[in-house]
């Protein structure tokens, strides 16, 4: 589910889910973690908590400076080139998987550094990784694509597509996600409020009130 907050006298406060907080971390890691002690002491990673007001208070500081400097945060973002629109915005959650092919054990995915063909079976073993990418569709039957590295001109073949086939205009099946690329993009404004919002709101009542958070 994610982080939920308790405090006396009030309905539970659901802070975010875990994809949520995980990306809440990776912009604080951008940001470096010595801004965060408390926030990365306290907030839960999985198991219940309890947070004194003094605490909080801390909390809310840090909480503070991190809503001052979150357009610092950079994000790496999947584009379909072709067509000019977002495909994904970039997480840390599964390393950066987008799929996960259970029968080759191969996971595609990308982040800061591109677009990858990864080999889970093999301890992670980066198989193609590129910034510019065409997907060729070369045997249909058996699912079989070639990534090209637009500007390398590095191949890899595999049996594990990255979207869906469709026939094209000339009646020749391709791929939907024939050329797409990575972004690497500020980040928006309000692309944290989901977690700030509700953080903000529980720690300035705890301190307010002087109240414990319990965490679950």
């Amino acid at each position: 589910m994610g982080i939920v907050a308790y405090l006396p006298n009030r309905e539970p406060e659901f802070i975010t889910s875990w994809k949520g907080f995980s990306a809440f971390n990776d912009a604080m890691n951008q940001l470096g973690t010595a801004h965060f002690p408390m926030i990365i002491e306290q907030l839960p990673d999985g198991d219940e908590g309890f947070t004194s007001p003094q605490k909080a208070a801390t909390m809310l500081d840090e909480l503070t400076y991190f809503i001052q400097m979150q357009e610092q945060v950079s994000q790496a973002v999947l584009v379909d080139t072709e067509r000019g629109g977002d495909i994904s915005m970039g997480s840390n959650v599964m390393g950066g998987a987008l799929t996960m092919d259970r029968v080759s054990g191969y996971d595609l995915g990308f982040d800061e550094d591109g677009f990858f063909v990864r080999d889970r079976w093999e301890m992670n073993r980066i198989l193609f990784q590129a910034m510019r990418v065409q997907q060729n569709l070369i045997l249909p039957e058996e699912h079989t694509v070639e990534y090209v590295n637009l500007d390398t001109g590095q191949t890899f073949q595999c049996n594990t597509p990255f979207g869906k086939p469709i026939t094209a205009d000339d009646g020749i099946p391709r791929m939907l996600l024939y050329q797409f690329h990575v972004e690497v993009r500020p980040t928006a404004p309000n692309r944290f409020a989901y977690i700030t919002d509700p953080l903000r709101v529980v720690l300035e009542y705890a301190v307010e009130h002087d109240h414990e958070i319990q965490w679950t």
